[in-house]
């Protein structure tokens, strides 16, 4: 699983992200970003689809992240409108 693979990554070079900011698209269950807001100054994970969205807030939860900057913006939009 590539989310495992970079996470062990991020893991192993954590300097690499200190103070920086960080973008994870389509995050899924957010595992990369959750690693990388151990060192980073900011992380933004998005997601399309709701049941991740709220995936991602709970595993942010369980993994004891910050959450005062911790936002959950879903939205529905068809994109083809």
């Amino acid at each position: 699983d590539g989310s495992v693979v970079l996470s062990r990554w991020i893991y192993n070079n954590p300097d690499i992200f200190e103070n920086k900011t960080v973008l994870e698209l389509g995050a899924g269950c957010g595992l990369p970003g959750i690693m990388a807001a151990r060192t980073a100054k900011f992380v933004t994970l998005t997601e399309y689809v709701d049941q991740l969205v709220d995936n991602i807030a709970y595993n942010i939860s369980l993994n004891s992240i910050d959450e005062t900057e911790s936002h959950n913006q879903s939205q529905n939009q068809n994109i083809y409108d």
